[in-house]
């Protein structure tokens, strides 16, 4: 017997399973008798920058990345910047961000698959500014 995780394969109505052993010298084959389901599964989006706690001064860049296991690598509109203070961003797996209000932001990466599917990272971050934090004392 083998378990295999359904969670690393793509979504499918027609899933078909293939088997085959050897002992090193006879091969022997066979294919599962009828089709089964495999449920859809979202894309995964990763930010690769900017890192999360970072201070940012504008303009900065932010990249990142999203796999979906039907579709594979997404890309253009399919990926979307988000700030939670200012709203839509843009697209891409690149965006030069040029104007965002000062302060804490969490910024999300949003993507969607062709089947409507999204996938989220987000990350916290603070633009501009000059907050300097000091340890606290007491006496």
């Amino acid at each position: 017997s083998f378990e295999l995780d359904l969670a690393l394969l793509p979504g499918s109505t027609a899933g078909r399973m293939r088997v085959e052993v050897s002992d090193g010298f006879h091969t022997a084959a066979d294919v599962s008798d009828g089709p089964f389901t495999v449920q859809p599964k979202p894309p995964q989006a990763t930010i690769y920058a900017p890192a999360a706690g970072s201070r940012l001064q504008l303009p900065f860049l932010a990249t990142g990345y999203a796999y979906d296991p039907e579709d594979g690598p997404l890309a253009g509109t399919a990926l979307s910047w988000h700030s939670d203070r200012d709203g839509p961003l843009g697209t891409g797996e690149q965006l030069l961000v040029e104007q965002l209000s000062t302060g804490r932001h969490l910024l999300t990466l949003v993507a969607t698959d062709s089947q409507g599917a999204q996938g989220t990272a987000a990350v916290t971050v603070v633009v501009g500014g000059s907050e300097v934090y000091l340890p606290l004392v007491e006496k």
